[in-house]
């Protein structure tokens, strides 16, 4: 006979199968009735004992008990003892409560039983949940099935935990600089490196081997294109050069110190650099003709500046008789606030002003264009932050709008190079007691991985690292995983790369 155990806090209550129904009937003998009253009255007396004596008559009785009474006591204690609260609970909060687990927790579930295994696997939106948590990028396509889902999940897990060890990526060292390598840069498959032996090289990095060596002047920061490779230095100017002849074409002066950034835009024929002299200037490509300088806004060294947009706008400059066909919205950084210039006709010059901090930094973002991202350090609330703002023209103004903010995780130390910023991730440069990279997943503010590279040369332009193929930060695919992953200048005047293995397993 199977009984069904209830306990009250006060009074068991008459025992199972024994009704005042059943009482008055033929259902039971006298013995019977006799034993379930006596039955009874056992189980109020248990009630009101202690615990200890509670104890005592267990024991007493489990003494008296023999196989057939023991066997019972054991298919019978698990499941008083256990409860699979999955079973019980509504599958919605079932599913909320798997979504709470990490990752290891979850796979572990699925290890549980055949229940488990089969309901975990039934749910979409834990999958989905999880392979979001762990970077990858969710499918656009519609009725994507779950084992998809619970592939990319454990294909990213396992990618970050290769992205630890290195194990993730091929290692690179290029040598051929005579002194220290200040600035690097990436563009379809080609590393360009500035140095202090008055040198620009490019890498092809494929096979890591030099493929042209141009002599210029000491390199602060810089960028190239198809044709012209464009330098800041630390002898206050800019300047091309051919990449195929490595012919100077032209050489921009105006600065009085170290030109520290530069952006040119070869479409529109300007360049815009940014020096220690506190001044953001603009200048014709081609000619070198000075068009603009803008000051008496930063206090501190400009070293980022950003070509926003080129607007259609007949702008006159008198001054130098050059018509320039553009309006233009840059952005510059120093390292205590960030400007939002818009350069309009008759030399009017327009000024938005988002970040007065104890320290900033701006990157591009990776997917909007017409974006920046602006990392702050607060030094009254030891807060670091990361900032994005999209832009917007209002009556002929470059306006900043701010579009979201994350703090950074505590554990992350200030100060620090911000590579690139994505939907999904940021990648900080680390260089306090051993040099790493570190990705954060900027909605949890957490930190995903760190990926401990050589002694690299930190600067305070960040131009001494760069990143590769970005595509990643929006989160992981199959296919976003290919080239390079970052380079930097090392201590040593030599360069790394870290390139994506083609097989990761």
């Amino acid at each position: 006979m199977k009984m069904t155990h209830c306990r009250s806090p006060s009074d068991p209550g008459p025992p199972k199968g024994f009704t005042k129904t059943e009482a008055s009937g033929s259902t039971y003998n006298d013995a019977e009735k006799q034993f379930f009253i006596w039955l009874h009255s056992v189980g109020v007396k248990f009630l009101g004992l202690s615990d200890s004596q509670k104890a005592r008559m267990l024991d007493t009785l489990i003494s008296l008990c023999g196989s057939k009474e023991m066997l019972y006591l054991s298919d019978l204690l698990p499941s008083l003892l256990y409860r699979d609260f999955l079973r019980l609970l509504p599958t919605e909060i079932s599913v909320r409560i798997l979504m709470m687990l990490d990752e290891k927790s979850l796979l572990n579930c699925c290890l549980v039983s055949k229940y488990w295994n089969h309901l975990i696997n039934s749910f979409r939106e834990v999958w989905i949940h999880m392979a979001k948590r762990v970077g990858a990028r969710i499918l656009a396509e519609p009725y994507v099935p779950i084992h998809k889902y619970k592939s990319l999940f454990i294909q990213s897990t396992y990618l970050v935990q290769q992205m630890k060890n290195k194990s993730a990526f091929e290692l690179m060292t290029l040598e051929g600089h005579r002194g220290r390598v200040m600035a690097i840069t990436y563009n379809k498959d080609i590393v360009a490196t500035g140095s202090d032996d008055h040198t620009v090289r490019f890498w092809d990095i494929e096979n890591g081997d030099c493929t042209k060596v141009i002599h210029t002047h000491s390199v602060s920061a810089l960028q190239f294109d198809d044709i012209y490779v464009y330098t800041a230095s630390f002898d206050n100017t800019a300047a091309c050069w051919d990449i195929d002849t490595g012919q100077l074409m032209c050489r921009y002066v105006g600065h009085i110190s170290a030109v520290f950034s530069l952006d040119a835009r070869r479409d529109v024929n300007i360049l815009v650099t940014g020096s220690a002299d506190k001044t953001v200037k603009i200048w014709q490509v081609d000619t070198g003709v000075l068009l603009s300088s803008l000051s008496d806004w930063h206090n501190d060294w400009i070293t980022h500046v950003k070509i926003l947009s080129c607007a259609p706008n007949p702008l006159h400059l008198p001054d130098v008789g050059i018509m320039l066909d553009r309006t233009l919205q840059i952005v510059s950084v120093d390292r205590h606030g960030c400007c939002f210039w818009t350069v309009k006709s008759d030399d009017h010059v327009d000024v938005s002003v988002t970040h007065t901090a104890d320290w900033c930094m701006n990157v591009p973002l990776s997917t909007e264009c017409n974006g920046v991202s602006v990392c702050t350090w607060n030094k009254k609330d030891k807060s670091q932050s990361l900032s994005t703002y999209n832009t917007e023209t209002v009556d002929g103004k470059c306006i900043p709008r701010h579009m979201s903010s994350w703090i950074l995780p505590l554990d992350l130390p200030v100060k620090q190079t911000v590579l690139g910023i994505g939907q999904k991730f940021a990648i900080f440069m680390v260089d306090e007691g051993y040099s790493r990279a570190v990705v954060i997943d900027i909605h949890t503010c957490r930190i995903m991985c760190t990926i401990p590279v050589p002694p690299f040369r930190p600067t305070q332009n960040g131009a001494s690292a760069t990143l590769g193929c970005s595509d990643w930060l929006d989160g992981f695919t199959e296919d976003n995983r290919k080239g390079l992953f970052l380079a930097l200048c090392l201590k040593d005047n030599n360069v790394m790369l870290l390139k994506w293995k083609d097989e990761i397993g």
